[in-house]
Protein backbone atom coordinates (compact mmCIF):
# COMPACT_ATOMS: atom_id res chain seq x y z
CA UNK A 1 0.00 0.00 0.00
CA UNK A 2 1.45 3.34 -1.05
CA UNK A 3 2.28 6.01 1.51
CA UNK A 4 0.16 9.13 1.89
CA UNK A 5 1.11 12.71 1.07
CA UNK A 6 2.48 14.47 4.16
CA UNK A 7 0.50 17.38 5.57
CA UNK A 8 2.82 20.02 7.02
CA UNK A 9 2.13 23.17 9.06
CA UNK A 10 2.46 26.17 6.78
CA UNK A 11 5.27 27.62 8.87
CA UNK A 12 7.37 24.50 8.26
CA UNK A 13 7.33 24.98 4.49
CA UNK A 14 9.53 27.21 2.40
CA UNK A 15 8.17 30.77 1.96
CA UNK A 16 8.14 30.15 -1.78
CA UNK A 17 5.26 27.68 -1.31
CA UNK A 18 2.67 30.46 -1.30
CA UNK A 19 4.37 32.89 -3.66
CA UNK A 20 3.21 31.38 -6.94
CA UNK A 21 0.79 28.92 -8.46
CA UNK A 22 -2.88 28.16 -7.87
CA UNK A 23 -4.35 26.64 -4.72
CA UNK A 24 -7.27 24.56 -3.57
CA UNK A 25 -8.53 25.37 -0.06
CA UNK A 26 -10.25 22.58 1.87
CA UNK A 27 -11.73 22.04 5.32
CA UNK A 28 -9.41 20.23 7.71
CA UNK A 29 -11.50 17.47 9.26
CA UNK A 30 -10.34 16.17 12.62
CA UNK A 31 -9.77 12.44 12.49
CA UNK A 32 -7.45 9.61 11.62
CA UNK A 33 -5.88 9.01 8.23
CA UNK A 34 -7.30 5.93 6.49
CA UNK A 35 -5.96 4.34 3.30
CA UNK A 36 -7.41 1.52 1.23
CA UNK A 37 -6.71 -0.47 -1.90
CA UNK A 38 -8.92 -2.81 -3.89
CA UNK A 39 -7.82 -6.01 -5.58
CA UNK A 40 -9.30 -7.14 -8.90
CA UNK A 41 -11.47 -9.57 -6.90
CA UNK A 42 -13.07 -6.66 -5.07
CA UNK A 43 -11.36 -7.43 -1.77
CA UNK A 44 -10.38 -4.29 0.14
CA UNK A 45 -7.27 -3.77 2.24
CA UNK A 46 -7.13 -0.93 4.79
CA UNK A 47 -4.45 0.85 6.78
CA UNK A 48 -3.70 4.04 8.66
CA UNK A 49 -0.68 6.35 8.28
CA UNK A 50 1.69 3.61 9.45
CA UNK A 51 0.16 0.14 9.42
CA UNK A 52 -1.89 -2.15 7.20
CA UNK A 53 -4.76 -3.71 9.14
CA UNK A 54 -5.55 -7.38 9.30
CA UNK A 55 -9.15 -7.90 8.06
CA UNK A 56 -10.35 -9.09 11.47
CA UNK A 57 -8.35 -6.54 13.47
CA UNK A 58 -9.68 -3.14 12.39
CA UNK A 59 -9.08 -0.66 15.26
CA UNK A 60 -12.41 0.31 16.85
CA UNK A 61 -12.21 4.00 15.94
CA UNK A 62 -11.72 3.10 12.26
CA UNK A 63 -14.48 0.48 12.13
CA UNK A 64 -17.33 2.83 11.09
CA UNK A 65 -15.21 4.30 8.27
CA UNK A 66 -14.15 0.85 7.04
CA UNK A 67 -17.76 -0.34 7.12
CA UNK A 68 -18.88 2.74 5.17
CA UNK A 69 -16.27 2.20 2.44
CA UNK A 70 -17.14 -1.48 2.15
CA UNK A 71 -20.83 -0.68 1.84
CA UNK A 72 -20.73 2.43 -0.36
CA UNK A 73 -17.84 1.77 -2.72
CA UNK A 74 -19.07 1.06 -6.26
CA UNK A 75 -16.60 -1.67 -7.15
CA UNK A 76 -17.88 -2.09 -10.71
CA UNK A 77 -17.41 1.59 -11.54
CA UNK A 78 -13.95 1.53 -10.04
CA UNK A 79 -12.98 -1.54 -12.09
CA UNK A 80 -14.49 -0.06 -15.22
CA UNK A 81 -12.61 3.22 -14.92
CA UNK A 82 -9.03 1.90 -14.81
CA UNK A 83 -7.04 -0.94 -16.36
CA UNK A 84 -5.24 -2.00 -13.17
CA UNK A 85 -7.37 -1.30 -10.11
CA UNK A 86 -4.64 -2.60 -7.81
CA UNK A 87 -2.32 0.25 -8.83
CA UNK A 88 -4.36 2.83 -6.92
CA UNK A 89 -4.32 3.77 -3.24
CA UNK A 90 -7.23 5.84 -1.92
CA UNK A 91 -6.52 8.09 1.04
CA UNK A 92 -8.88 9.96 3.31
CA UNK A 93 -9.87 10.77 6.85
CA UNK A 94 -12.09 8.94 9.32
CA UNK A 95 -13.64 11.79 11.37
CA UNK A 96 -13.16 11.51 15.13
CA UNK A 97 -14.78 13.44 17.96
CA UNK A 98 -12.01 15.43 19.56
CA UNK A 99 -11.72 19.19 19.74
CA UNK A 100 -14.98 20.07 17.99
CA UNK A 101 -18.35 18.30 18.04
CA UNK A 102 -19.43 17.08 14.62
CA UNK A 103 -23.02 16.25 13.71
CA UNK A 104 -22.56 12.48 13.70
CA UNK A 105 -25.88 11.87 11.98
CA UNK A 106 -24.74 13.75 8.89
CA UNK A 107 -20.95 13.64 8.63
CA UNK A 108 -19.72 10.76 6.43
CA UNK A 109 -17.67 8.13 8.23
CA UNK A 110 -15.00 8.42 5.51
CA UNK A 111 -13.92 11.47 3.50
CA UNK A 112 -11.42 11.07 0.67
CA UNK A 113 -8.69 13.58 -0.14
CA UNK A 114 -5.93 11.85 -2.16
CA UNK A 115 -5.44 9.10 -4.72
CA UNK A 116 -2.10 7.54 -5.57
CA UNK A 117 -1.94 6.52 -9.23
CA UNK A 118 0.67 3.80 -9.53
CA UNK A 119 0.37 3.76 -13.32
CA UNK A 120 1.59 7.36 -13.44
CA UNK A 121 3.78 7.11 -10.32
CA UNK A 122 2.16 10.25 -8.89
CA UNK A 123 -0.80 11.50 -6.90
CA UNK A 124 -3.87 12.54 -8.88
CA UNK A 125 -4.69 16.24 -9.15
CA UNK A 126 -7.33 17.68 -6.82
CA UNK A 127 -10.02 17.98 -9.50
CA UNK A 128 -9.52 14.34 -10.48
CA UNK A 129 -9.59 13.22 -6.85
CA UNK A 130 -12.88 14.99 -6.21
CA UNK A 131 -14.45 13.59 -9.38
CA UNK A 132 -13.24 10.01 -8.83
CA UNK A 133 -14.45 9.77 -5.23
CA UNK A 134 -17.88 11.00 -6.34
CA UNK A 135 -17.93 8.51 -9.22
CA UNK A 136 -17.15 5.52 -7.01
CA UNK A 137 -19.74 6.47 -4.41
CA UNK A 138 -17.62 8.01 -1.66
CA UNK A 139 -17.58 11.51 -0.18
CA UNK A 140 -14.53 13.74 -0.27
CA UNK A 141 -13.42 16.48 2.11
CA UNK A 142 -15.20 19.80 1.55
CA UNK A 143 -13.48 22.16 -0.87
CA UNK A 144 -13.88 25.80 0.17
CA UNK A 145 -12.21 27.42 -2.84
CA UNK A 146 -10.70 26.18 -6.10
CA UNK A 147 -7.85 27.48 -8.23
CA UNK A 148 -7.07 30.48 -6.05
CA UNK A 149 -4.08 32.39 -7.52
CA UNK A 150 -1.21 33.13 -5.15
CA UNK A 151 -1.93 36.86 -5.37
CA UNK A 152 -5.44 36.27 -3.94
CA UNK A 153 -4.53 33.74 -1.27
CA UNK A 154 -5.93 34.92 2.07
CA UNK A 155 -4.77 32.99 5.13
CA UNK A 156 -5.93 35.48 7.75
CA UNK A 157 -8.69 34.99 10.30
CA UNK A 158 -11.32 35.33 7.57
CA UNK A 159 -10.08 32.07 6.05
CA UNK A 160 -11.76 29.91 8.72
CA UNK A 161 -15.49 29.45 8.01
CA UNK A 162 -17.91 27.29 9.95
CA UNK A 163 -17.38 23.58 9.53
CA UNK A 164 -19.80 21.84 7.18
CA UNK A 165 -20.75 19.47 10.01
CA UNK A 166 -20.34 21.55 13.17
CA UNK A 167 -21.60 24.84 14.57
CA UNK A 168 -18.05 25.99 15.28
CA UNK A 169 -15.39 27.19 12.86
CA UNK A 170 -13.08 24.71 11.14
CA UNK A 171 -10.04 23.91 13.30
CA UNK A 172 -7.75 24.45 10.29
CA UNK A 173 -7.72 24.68 6.53
CA UNK A 174 -5.69 22.63 4.06
CA UNK A 175 -3.88 24.50 1.30
CA UNK A 176 -3.05 22.40 -1.77
CA UNK A 177 -1.09 23.07 -4.94
CA UNK A 178 -1.23 20.89 -8.04
CA UNK A 179 2.21 19.61 -7.14
CA UNK A 180 4.49 19.75 -4.13
CA UNK A 181 3.70 19.72 -0.41
CA UNK A 182 0.35 20.28 1.29
CA UNK A 183 0.03 22.89 4.02
CA UNK A 184 -2.17 23.00 7.10
CA UNK A 185 -3.04 26.44 8.43
CA UNK A 186 -4.40 26.28 11.97
CA UNK A 187 -7.23 28.42 13.20
CA UNK A 188 -5.76 30.55 16.03
CA UNK A 189 -8.79 29.67 18.17
CA UNK A 190 -8.21 25.90 17.88
CA UNK A 191 -7.08 24.38 21.17
CA UNK A 192 -5.34 21.33 19.76
CA UNK A 193 -5.02 18.13 21.83
CA UNK A 194 -2.78 15.13 21.25
CA UNK A 195 -4.87 12.04 20.32
CA UNK A 196 -2.59 9.59 22.14
CA UNK A 197 -3.09 11.53 25.36
CA UNK A 198 -6.83 11.90 24.95
CA UNK A 199 -9.24 11.10 27.67
CA UNK A 200 -9.75 8.71 30.53
CA UNK A 201 -7.45 5.90 31.55
CA UNK A 202 -8.08 2.72 33.50
CA UNK A 203 -10.89 0.17 33.49
CA UNK A 204 -12.66 1.57 36.55
CA UNK A 205 -12.93 5.06 35.06
CA UNK A 206 -14.06 3.63 31.74
CA UNK A 207 -16.77 1.55 33.41
CA UNK A 208 -17.98 4.58 35.36
CA UNK A 209 -18.11 6.71 32.21
CA UNK A 210 -19.97 4.03 30.25
CA UNK A 211 -22.68 3.81 32.92
CA UNK A 212 -23.66 7.35 31.94
CA UNK A 213 -22.84 7.35 28.23
CA UNK A 214 -23.96 3.87 27.19
CA UNK A 215 -27.61 3.28 28.13
CA UNK A 216 -30.66 1.55 26.71
CA UNK A 217 -31.75 4.94 25.39
CA UNK A 218 -28.43 5.76 23.69
CA UNK A 219 -27.89 2.36 22.05
CA UNK A 220 -30.02 3.10 18.95
CA UNK A 221 -27.77 6.04 18.03
CA UNK A 222 -24.66 3.89 18.38
CA UNK A 223 -25.78 0.87 16.35
CA UNK A 224 -26.85 0.89 12.67
CA UNK A 225 -30.30 -0.50 13.39
CA UNK A 226 -33.81 0.80 13.79
CA UNK A 227 -34.64 1.57 17.44
CA UNK A 228 -37.15 -1.29 17.64
CA UNK A 229 -34.62 -3.81 16.30
CA UNK A 230 -31.59 -2.96 18.41
CA UNK A 231 -31.64 -6.36 20.08
CA UNK A 232 -32.35 -8.41 16.95
CA UNK A 233 -28.70 -9.48 16.61
CA UNK A 234 -26.35 -10.99 19.15
CA UNK A 235 -24.85 -9.04 22.02
CA UNK A 236 -21.42 -9.59 20.43
CA UNK A 237 -22.52 -7.92 17.18
CA UNK A 238 -24.21 -5.08 19.02
CA UNK A 239 -21.14 -4.55 21.23
CA UNK A 240 -18.81 -4.46 18.22
CA UNK A 241 -20.98 -1.82 16.52
CA UNK A 242 -21.38 0.26 19.68
CA UNK A 243 -17.67 0.09 20.48
CA UNK A 244 -16.77 1.38 17.03
CA UNK A 245 -19.28 4.22 17.13
CA UNK A 246 -18.33 5.23 20.68
CA UNK A 247 -14.65 5.20 19.74
CA UNK A 248 -15.37 7.44 16.76
CA UNK A 249 -17.74 9.90 18.43
CA UNK A 250 -16.03 10.03 21.82
CA UNK A 251 -12.40 9.76 20.78
CA UNK A 252 -11.47 12.76 22.90
CA UNK A 253 -12.64 10.80 25.94
CA UNK A 254 -11.66 7.21 25.14
CA UNK A 255 -8.86 7.67 22.61
CA UNK A 256 -6.15 6.48 24.96
CA UNK A 257 -8.07 3.32 25.83
CA UNK A 258 -8.98 2.62 22.21
CA UNK A 259 -5.42 2.96 20.93
CA UNK A 260 -3.49 1.27 23.71
CA UNK A 261 -5.98 -1.39 24.91
CA UNK A 262 -8.57 -1.96 22.16
CA UNK A 263 -9.49 -5.47 23.30
CA UNK A 264 -10.00 -4.28 26.84
CA UNK A 265 -12.11 -1.36 25.61
CA UNK A 266 -14.36 -3.73 23.69
CA UNK A 267 -14.68 -6.12 26.64
CA UNK A 268 -15.85 -3.32 28.90
CA UNK A 269 -18.36 -2.12 26.28
CA UNK A 270 -19.65 -5.68 25.85
CA UNK A 271 -20.00 -6.09 29.61
CA UNK A 272 -21.97 -2.85 29.82
CA UNK A 273 -24.33 -3.93 27.03
CA UNK A 274 -24.79 -7.31 28.72
CA UNK A 275 -25.86 -5.48 31.87
CA UNK A 276 -28.30 -3.30 29.91
CA UNK A 277 -29.77 -6.39 28.25
CA UNK A 278 -30.19 -8.16 31.60
CA UNK A 279 -31.87 -5.17 33.21
CA UNK A 280 -34.17 -4.73 30.23
CA UNK A 281 -35.34 -8.31 29.68
CA UNK A 282 -34.92 -10.17 32.96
Amino acid sequence: MHEHRPLSPLEDLEPTFRESGHFWIQEYVLGGLLRFEMAASGMLRFGDHEDVFEPQAIPPHYRPAVAAVREQLDRDRLRGGVEDVGAFTFVGVAPLGRDIEYDWDSIPAFLGHDIWDGTADSFATDDVVERVFETIGLSSVPTLEKEVPATHLDLTGDAFPASKWASSAVPAIVVRKKSGPIARVDNPTWDRTAPKDAGIDGVARLESWLEERLTAESLPELAPREPDSVWDGSIEELAADAAGELARREFGTVGRQVQTHPDQFERVVRSRITTIHRDRFE
